[in-house]
């Protein structure tokens, strides 16, 4: 039985990660969870559906006998915290972003390489189902054009964040599922604009592939639904599109893929996509690892630098209203 630590008590430990670890408790155990907040550390052991020791400070974390480490804080702590982490021998799962900028990332990468002891970056939508099977349906064919439009709701959080906090860390999402997809990296950010109507705040960026495919990726912050879709065209023959919808009172995901021929205009091939969270493929990739004594995969590091890569770019657009390359270097040494 392999043991593992929490350091982190927000609404993804709470929400996401202690139920998930609650239906791996044949092979990983949660010995402890790190945070200050009693009303928080009760949440968590609710999720899990059994006790835990509450430690209070990051020294003692780093200190308990554990062999995994569950890393989630907010972005402006991560280096410093998921660092000491990795340093003192944990295996470890980091939230994503794994660092609030990409030089930050980059040392941290380096500090997991020079660990030998295994470690994966949240990057849930490059695991998750719908879109290994779009990646299967398009194949060989040449993708011509992406389009992504995402309804974001803001819904009730224990730690509120601002829109925009919220929307850029969404957009990394939408941008490394598009990477995964395409199977190529995204080489350019060319425009992108903010925009608030009402209640609603749309992030619109347009970028190019390294093989100067465009993509438009359309993000819309609301009260009111969290919807995606993401678009594929090849060419003027076929296009694939993924809807995928979240309903909040049941907590099930509802996936869609269809595609089409433009020749008839007819549906091809449409299927509902079992939704199997890209969060439990990372824990079973890392729990695996650890019981074979794996190496990390220095991928995962490379796509983590990548993310942070492109919204900084996305932010010197805004800022500056010129196109922003993005630079292949730094993530590439993870490769």
């Amino acid at each position: 039985m392999l043991k593992a630590i929490i350091i982190g008590s927000g609404d993804v430990v709470v929400d996401r990660h202690a139920p998930l670890l609650a239906d791996l408790a044949e092979v990983v155990s949660v010995v402890a969870v790190t945070t200050r907040r009693p009303d928080r550390h009760a949440m968590v052991e609710r999720g899990l559906g059994y006790s835990v020791r509450r430690i209070a400070t990051l020294a003692d974390a780093i200190e308990a006998e554990a062999d995994i480490a569950l890393v989630a804080v907010p972005e402006s702590a991560m280096f410093d915290v998921a660092s000491l982490v990795v340093n003192a021998g944990f295996a470890t799962y980091i939230e994503k972003p794994m660092a609030a900028d990409s030089i930050a990332a980059s040392k941290l990468g380096d500090a997991i390489r020079l660990s030998n002891r295994p470690a994966v970056i949240g990057e849930n939508f490059r695991h998750q189902q719908r879109f290994s099977v779009a990646r299967s349906a398009i194949g060989a064919q040449k993708i011509t054009h992406v389009a992504v439009r995402d309804r974001l709701r803001r819904g009730m959080r224990s730690n509120p964040r601002s829109d925009d906090e919220l929307i850029r860390e969404q957009i990394v999402h939408s941008a490394s599922a598009v990477r995964f997809v395409l199977g190529d990296t995204i080489a350019e950010v060319v425009a992108a604009r903010r925009e608030q109507l009402g209640s609603a705040l749309t992030l619109q960026v347009d970028a190019v592939s390294s093989a100067d495919i465009p993509i438009r990726i359309a993000l819309e912050l609301t009260n009111t639904w969290s919807e995606d879709r993401y678009s594929f065209t090849m060419g003027n023959d076929a296009s694939l599109e993924l809807k995928h919808n979240y309903d909040f009172s049941t907590k099930l995901y509802n996936d869609r893929l269809e595609t089409w021929a433009a020749a008839n205009d007819l549906v091809q091939f449409s299927e509902f996509i079992g939704a199997d969270s890209g969060m439990t493929s990372l824990w079973h990739l890392l729990i695996d690892a650890v019981i074979d004594g794996s190496e990390t995969d220095l991928a995962l590091i490379g796509e983590g630098i990548r993310d942070i890569q492109f919204r900084e770019a996305v932010d010197t657009c805004i800022k500056f209203q010129r196109s922003v390359p993005i630079p292949r270097a730094m993530a590439s040494t993870f490769s």
